[in-house]
């Protein structure tokens, strides 16, 4: 998946997910609002078969960016402890 910065500021950032679908966008924007430091996490699709998802994060006492690696590491490690459930 390509992520292209389309604005970035010091508390707020805005990104295009090319590729992304509403389900991916929807369980990374509910775990950055779970974030303490992220004031406001929200993503619009224009049209879903035509238009990329984009993402409007805003945080405090954070850079956005890196609340947003925070949230999908979480994620990875949430579905690897799932794969491992499966498997034995």
């Amino acid at each position: 998946m390509k992520i292209k910065v389309l604005e970035k500021g010091k508390n707020k950032v805005k990104l295009e997910f090319v590729g992304a679908d509403e389900s991916t966008m929807y369980v990374l924007t509910q775990k950055l609002m779970e974030d303490s430091k992220v004031v406001n996490a929200k993503y619009t699709i224009r049209h879903p078969l035509a238009d990329n998802p984009v993402l409007y994060v805003e945080a405090s006492d954070t850079r956005p960016i890196n609340a947003i690696k925070r949230a999908a590491k979480a994620i990875r490690a949430e579905f690897e402890d799932a794969l491992k459930n499966l498997e034995g």
